[in-house]
């Protein structure tokens, strides 16, 4: 059985300024709850706030719409970073700001690219089916 192919239609794009961070575990100390690094937490607000800066009147995509994401990180060095957990960090940092849930992402396309220098950002697209 062959299904159509899924059309896709833009429905924001915005830029990170700044090295791309990766979605760490969260960190437990002897004897004390689980936490999130700061590194981790300031990754994600800087996503939240370059989108929010892009959309600032924006309502979250609602529940039930499929959803395609494309990021692009542009880090300045090859220092050992799973592009999974570059990405995790953007749709975490999204979820239920730009979309209802990120369970929504159906299509993915990450790509992870280096040289980047002074220039170093992520770039985001996001796409919702038409």
């Amino acid at each position: 059985m062959t299904t159509a192919p899924i059309r896709w239609q833009i429905a924001a794009e915005f830029t990170v300024h700044g090295e791309p961070i990766p979605k760490s575990r969260p960190r437990a100390k002897a004897g004390q709850r689980p936490f999130t690094p700061q590194r981790v937490k300031t990754g994600e607000a800087n996503v939240r706030g370059a989108f929010e800066v892009a959309y600032p009147d924006w309502e979250p995509i609602p529940r039930g719409v499929a959803l395609r994401i494309d990021v692009t990180f542009y880090r300045s060095t090859r220092h050992g970073v799973d592009t999974d957990n570059l990405l995790k960090l953007v749709t975490d940092a999204l979820n239920g700001v730009a979309f209802a849930d990120d369970e929504q992402i159906s299509n993915v396309h990450a790509y992870r690219l280096y040289g980047a220098g002074a220039d170093a950002r992520t770039e985001v697209r996001i796409s919702r089916a038409a």
